[in-house]
């Protein structure tokens, strides 16, 4: 009895050594990369605002002073505009041309990346370097080609003709970004499963 007592003395000794402290208080980093991200998002806000500032301004006010405030606000512009059927059949058609844009690309993208990034197969390098080689390739280029293609599949004046070569010109950045996530994702699941796993249950940590 003597000796299990010690035994559970020493597990109970060795225990709590053996455990990770939590972080006593939480690390803020360095104020200069706060400095600089208040910076760069000053920059990048500063023209939305002026524009949503200079949409309560006349076309006389902005040809006078371009860079001053309305006098007086003019709030007609934005009324007259989100109260017409126009600025609302814009809208929707972006909204599923942007839905129908992205769901396609991350769809197809994840398909054609898993492939590439789990399976060995002749042609793999070449095919990756194919859909590399697409982010090179920019869209003002196929522009005249892209519009007889579409003339030619009855797709003109028609959300399909719009969302199709989105879909295309997106597919290259989609694939080179799932292609690095896929390639990741088997290493990280190995590498959680044998922390989680005790290693002296029959060696069942080893994976």
């Amino acid at each position: 009895m003597t000796d299990t007592l010690k035994t559970s003395v020493a597990i109970q000794a060795i225990g709590p050594r053996g455990r990770r402290r939590a972080p006593s208080g939480v690390r803020w980093g360095s104020p200069g990369v706060y400095l600089l991200a208040v910076i760069l998002i000053t920059i990048c806000i500063t023209p939305v605002l002026y524009i949503i500032v200079g949409g309560f301004r006349t076309n006389s006010q902005i040809t006078t002073d371009p860079s001053g405030w309305p006098a007086p606000w003019e709030i007609g512009n934005y009324t007259d505009v989100l109260g017409s059927s126009e600025f609302w059949t814009a809208m929707v058609n972006s909204t599923i041309s942007a839905v129908g844009t992205t769901f396609g690309a991350v769809l197809l993208g994840v398909m054609a990346s898993y492939v590439i990034a789990r399976y060995d197969f002749g042609g793999k390098a070449i095919m990756y370097s194919f859909f590399a080689a697409g982010l090179m390739f920019p869209i003002t280029v196929a522009i005249t080609p892209l519009y007889l293609l579409i003339r030619n599949l009855g797709l003109v004046n028609s959300l399909a003709g719009i969302i199709l070569p989105q879909i295309a010109f997106a597919l290259p950045t989609t694939i080179i970004i799932w292609c690095r996530s896929c390639g990741r994702s088997r290493k990280n699941l190995r590498r959680q499963h044998r922390s989680t796993v005790p290693r002296d249950s029959d060696s069942s940590g080893e994976w």
